[in-house]
């Protein structure tokens, strides 16, 4: 009989590979059936940059939170 090593064999090692690789490419497939599906549901994918999109919507706006001044601007009698 052969002594137990603490490495283990290269065939386990490439069946851990092999079956993460499995299970991603599942994943992925699930993922892509799923996109599929909703759009024939009539869901559309809008991909965008949403804070882009909300930061040119609130910079519109009179009352914005980004439009506060958070200081006051020194004056001439301040000084």
């Amino acid at each position: 009989m052969a002594p137990e090593t603490a490495y283990p064999d290269a065939l386990d090692v490439v069946l851990d590979v092999c079956t993460c690789i499995v299970a991603l490419l599942f994943g992925a497939a699930l993922l892509k059936l799923l996109r599929d599906y909703t759009r024939r549901k009539g869901y559309i994918e809008i991909q965008q940059d949403d804070r882009g999109m909300y930061s040119n919507v609130l910079m519109g706006t009179t009352d914005s939170w980004e439009n506060v001044q958070t200081a006051e601007v020194p004056t001439a009698a301040d000084r």
